[in-house]
């Protein structure tokens, strides 16, 4: 966040920052669809990238508040592997498509080539929406603006790629050296390759390309502000995953390690119920975005959906979070309970059932995840084995949980 300097002011000033949100399958389909429909994986039926025609559209976030009355807009990414030629549902104006330059995008029914900077159009696009929607003023509106920023391959804006980033130093994870305590699962396809772009340089693009989305968000805030919606918007910031630069010698997302499985989460309301500058360390996830959304509109969920997260409104905390992937090649069918001290995780083989390996980390003393205690061939650091029959447990009923039954 630390390049996007307007967003953390725009929302860490005037709003709550969840310090401990997560992103309850950390890959870009599956986390979209439990944004949409507050349920966790195992429940949206959206696992992996491929199944983004399986989600249930009566249960989405757009299907609420688009039969309430709300004017709804998707600008952005969609859904992976929905088919490009067709609307998404409950949207009543959209520019869906990804990426960065000279991009085709649907545009409300129609294909249309964006010249320049993707990023770029989705702002003044939102711009000219959200004035199109000051003439019914009267009439309550919904966007879900979704840049690819910084997603691979990270290009910059044409005005930010000579801009001077701070050389990348790399945290203790990016730098450990034993990786005999970690999951060999894990590293079928995301290990760091020998002709791989070098750490820095990635590094290097992925900050100026988020150069162009703080612009964004600050031109969009801009545009609500001079026509008097600022206040009484309720607004999130969030990311889909985080992404691996080595950490653990590991690329890409999908995996356990706070470096990918905890995302920014803001939240802010100048005239609702929240609070400014506040710094929130519950731990939340993206399921919990539409329960909030539902009760700040005064909407209840249909018969038949049962909603696994809860409201970021209310007082309540949770005492774990449930992280979970899934995958057809079984190289990362994980499951990961996480406490405010431990931190244990399953791997399984490809029935996705079937435990291959373990890992459980003291997340006080091992914040960066460097130490397995159940895979470093110690045992004077294990934890009990009544503490693991526990947890394992506790994870095997939280991979099957709904509603009130999950963390």
């Amino acid at each position: 966040m630390k390049f996007m300097p307007r967003t953390m002011k725009l929302f860490g000033r005037k709003g709550v920052r969840f310090t401990r949100a997560f992103a309850t399958t950390p890959l870009c389909c599956p986390f979209r669809a439990s944004l949409m429909t507050g349920q966790f994986a195992h429940n949206s039926g959206v696992r992996r990238q491929k199944d983004g025609r399986r989600i249930n559209q009566e249960h989405t976030m757009q299907r609420y508040l688009h039969e309430a009355g709300y004017t709804t807009a998707l600008l952005g990414k969609y859904l992976n592997h929905w088919p490009k030629e067709n609307p998404p549902p409950y949207f009543d104006r959209f520019s869906v498509g990804k990426l960065y330059k000279d991009r085709v995008f649907h545009v409300d029914g129609r294909m249309k080539e964006i010249k320049g900077y993707a990023p770029d159009y989705l702002a003044s696009r939102a711009s000219r929406l959200l004035r199109k929607f000051e003439t019914d003023d009267e009439r309550p509106w919904f966007m879900l603006l979704a840049p690819s920023n910084p997603h691979v391959p990270s290009t910059p804006a044409p005005r930010h790629k000579d801009v001077h980033i701070p050389r990348w130093r790399g945290s203790p994870a990016a730098k450990e050296k034993d990786l005999s305590d970690k999951p060999p699962m894990l590293y079928r396809g995301n290990i760091i390759p020998s002709k791989a772009t070098p750490r820095r340089v990635l590094y290097g693009k992925m900050a100026r390309n988020l150069l162009a989305a703080d612009q964004l968000v600050n031109q969009v805030d801009r545009t609500m502000r001079s026509l008097g919606e600022r206040s009484n918007t309720l607004a999130f910031f969030v990311s889909d995953s985080g992404y691996t630069l080595g950490e653990h010698g590991l690329l890409k997302k999908n995996k356990p390690y706070p470096v990918v499985s905890r995302v920014p989460l803001y939240m802010r309301w100048p005239r609702g119920p929240v609070e400014e500058g506040v710094r929130d360390r519950r731990l939340v996830a993206n399921i919990d975005i539409l329960p909030t959304v539902l009760e700040a509109a005064g909407l209840s969920p249909v018969d038949g959906h049962t909603i696994d997260g809860r409201s970021l409104q209310s007082t309540q905390a949770r005492s774990r979070m449930l992280v979970e992937a899934f995958a057809s090649s079984g190289a990362h069918f994980w499951a990961s309970l996480i406490r405010d001290d431990e931190q244990y995780t399953e791997y399984y083989q490809l029935d996705g059932e079937t435990r291959a390996f373990t890992e459980y980390y003291d997340v006080l003393r091992d914040p960066w995840r460097l130490t397995n205690t159940l895979g470093d061939d110690d045992p004077r650091n294990d934890p009990d084995p009544q503490t693991v029959r526990g947890l394992s447990t506790q994870l095997e009923a939280d991979r099957d949980c709904a509603g009130s039954d999950c963390p």
